[in-house]
């Protein structure tokens, strides 16, 4: 058992290793050669980055292993408090990096796509997506919106910016099929049938990024980050 006021051999391990490797690239980084262009010296600060941002994600992921499945057989119950908050500590490192990297080095052409990706790997928990995959995959389930969870579900999908697989549920509804009519002809009657269809166009319709290169720094953008 670790002494009083002091960390773990756990954490210690842990943390000893994420320190080694972020030593190990900032020597390499240090030892680079400049890149004679702006562009360039983006590109090898973006690598390195992302290079710390893995490290960080690993070593969240051993301590994680740690409070998992037979964590009590292999962490004393008096550590277990200490590991999880290093690994949360390290989690909130590696999220105020990542956004530092989107912000400040890949300074996407749609930043809002990209912090929406940042949010939910960060800020969204998974119950949504744990739900739609129970749903989807329980044969015994024929009509899928009887489940109490399934609108719950489609909203927390949609609130968490996740409007495909929201509609990939919504799908499955039995008055939602090829019998439908088609969506142009619907009436606003406020039938069911008509609120669950225009529901589904109102998914279909949300805008979804086709070109990944919106992702990527614009030309006008490289230009004012020269200028700055």
């Amino acid at each position: 058992m670790a002494m009083e006021g002091l960390p773990s051999a756990e954490v210690l391990t842990a943390s000893r290793q994420l320190f080694s490797e972020l030593r190990i690239l900032f020597v390499e980084l240090s030892a680079s050669s400049p890149s004679a262009t702006l562009s360039g010296q983006n590109d090898l600060l973006i690598r390195y980055a992302r290079e710390y941002l893995a490290h960080m994600h690993l070593c969240a992921a051993e301590l994680q292993k740690l409070l998992g499945a037979g964590g009590e057989d292999t962490v004393s119950e008096a550590n277990t408090a200490e590991i999880r908050a290093e690994m949360r500590r390290v989690q909130w490192a590696a999220c105020i990096w990542e956004l530092a990297l989107i912000m400040f080095l890949r300074r996407p052409g749609v930043l809002g796509e990209m912090l929406l990706l940042w949010w939910q790997r960060y800020w969204c928990d998974d119950k949504a997506e744990t739900l739609l995959q129970e749903m989807l995959s329980d044969p015994s389930e024929q009509d899928v919106e009887q489940h109490p969870m399934f609108w719950p579900a489609i909203r927390m999908l949609i609130s968490q910016g996740m409007p495909e697989r929201a509609l990939a549920l919504l799908s499955t509804h039995s008055r939602l099929g090829d019998s439908m009519q088609d969506a142009a002809s619907i009436g606003g009657d406020g039938s069911a049938d008509a609120v669950l269809s225009q529901l589904q166009v109102l998914l279909e319709s949300f805008p979804r990024l086709k070109d990944p290169a919106l992702l990527e720094p614009q030309p006008e953008d490289a230009a004012s980050m020269a200028e700055g």
